[in-house]
């Protein structure tokens, strides 16, 4: 995990980075950040990673980008490795993935653990770790709050760094895949 003192300074460096990580499926809420995104006044670029098991999909949302006229600030880079998927975390500034419905969410800590601040849906398990201080939560499909919470970290980068320090805080208080399933196996054992 990056120190507080890189999330603060990452958070001054260029246009607003956004980063999206999940399968590209209705479900995760992609047109919904494209076009919240697309009417945010602020510079931004955003970049998907996740498999795209529906091709269908995937090209409706490419071209939806340049239907909204953003296709040149947006990149589909399709299922990454692990080392590619920790470059575009560290090189990012903000995680947003407005889905209709995350159980968990795992991808919002990992992200966190960045010290990304992430945008989510209301609905489903971010909403038990994400709050104002380390992001945004937003109703599923409300374009428009997805668009005032890029806004507001486009625009106010020292909230941008206070809410990014706040995110590897909360990624602390949560285990790792590695101690959840050191939790496991000793449970395990204990049997």
């Amino acid at each position: 995990p990056p120190t507080a003192e890189r999330v603060r300074e990452r958070a001054t460096d260029g246009p607003l980075r956004v980063l999206a990580v999940g399968t590209v499926v209705p479900r995760k809420g992609h047109r919904t950040l494209l076009d919240g995104l697309s009417g945010a006044d602020a510079p931004w670029r955003l970049d998907v990673c996740g498999a795209e098991p529906d091709p269908d999909h995937a090209a409706a949302l490419r071209a939806r980008a340049a239907d909204i006229g953003v296709r040149e600030r947006v990149r589909f880079h399709g299922r990454v490795s692990d080392d590619a998927l920790r470059e575009r975390l560290r090189a990012s500034h903000l995680f947003a993935l407005p889905s209709t419905y995350e159980g968990y969410g795992i991808a919002y800590l990992e992200a966190m653990r960045a010290g990304l601040p992430v945008v989510a849906s209301s609905a489903g398990g971010a909403r038990e770790f994400v709050d104002g201080e380390n992001g945004a939560l937003v109703p599923p499909g409300d374009t428009t709050a997805v668009r005032a919470a890029v806004e507001r970290f486009a625009r106010d980068r020292d909230a941008l760094a206070t809410a990014g320090v706040a995110a590897l805080d909360t990624a602390r208080a949560h285990p790792t895949w590695a101690e959840t399933g050191d939790r496991v196996r000793a449970f395990l054992r204990s049997l």
